[in-house]
């Protein structure tokens, strides 16, 4: 039996499939040079965020129910974001930080209904403090080479309603067996899921 890529066989698939490539990096940046325009601090950003009602709303600050983790008490329509996005070889790492204002003063004159509360954290005072919501991803890069990784971890807290962007994709955490995959260009969305940028 001949060699690959002979007179009377098919050329070595490792010249169009870089799976089996030998020489091929496994390295993200190797794979795709945009890994390495996408890597650094990003931001700060003005971003704003709507309801999902008809008329595209405003959202407003919410009571937060602290059992069932839903509700945010803070001026939520528009804040400010910065990104963190780092890539050693085959790793994958973002952080993404989402600061918010306190709530008005309109509503933190209300009284929360029981077992509600106008902060996330009781020793908080509504009105004076704001809050920040943390989402960290790692992923690492593939078996085929071709500049995508799979995510396989995400993080988030507090939880609450603000949580809700991760609704818009596929979560990896109720599929742990099932990363995520993404390439530079789909990562790139991950940081604008509901969001406009001013």
């Amino acid at each position: 039996m001949g060699n690959c890529s002979s007179m009377l066989t098919k050329q070595c698939l490792g010249l169009s499939d870089p799976r089996y490539d030998p020489n091929a990096s496994n390295d993200l940046i190797d794979q795709d040079g945009l890994w390495k325009q996408y890597a650094g601090f990003w931001g700060p950003f003005a971003e704003r965020r709507n309801t999902l009602s008809e008329d595209n709303a405003p959202r407003k600050p919410s009571f937060y129910n602290p059992v069932q983790k839903v509700g945010w008490p803070y001026t939520s329509d528009v804040f400010t974001s910065y990104r963190v996005v780092t890539i050693e070889g085959t790793r994958f790492k973002s952080s993404k930080f989402y600061f918010y204002k306190p709530a008005s003063e309109d509503f933190c004159s209300q009284t929360p209904p029981d077992m509600l509360r106008n902060t996330v954290d009781p020793n908080q005072v509504c009105g004076e403090h704001g809050n920040i919501q943390i989402i960290e991803e790692f992923g690492t890069s593939t078996f085929e080479k071709d500049g995508t990784i799979n995510l396989i971890w995400v993080n988030i807290g507090p939880q609450s309603d603000e949580s809700s962007c991760l609704q818009c994709r596929p979560n990896p955490l109720e599929s742990p067996y099932l990363p995520l995959r993404i390439g530079p260009t789909a990562s790139k969305s991950l940081s604008t899921c509901s969001i406009i940028y001013l």
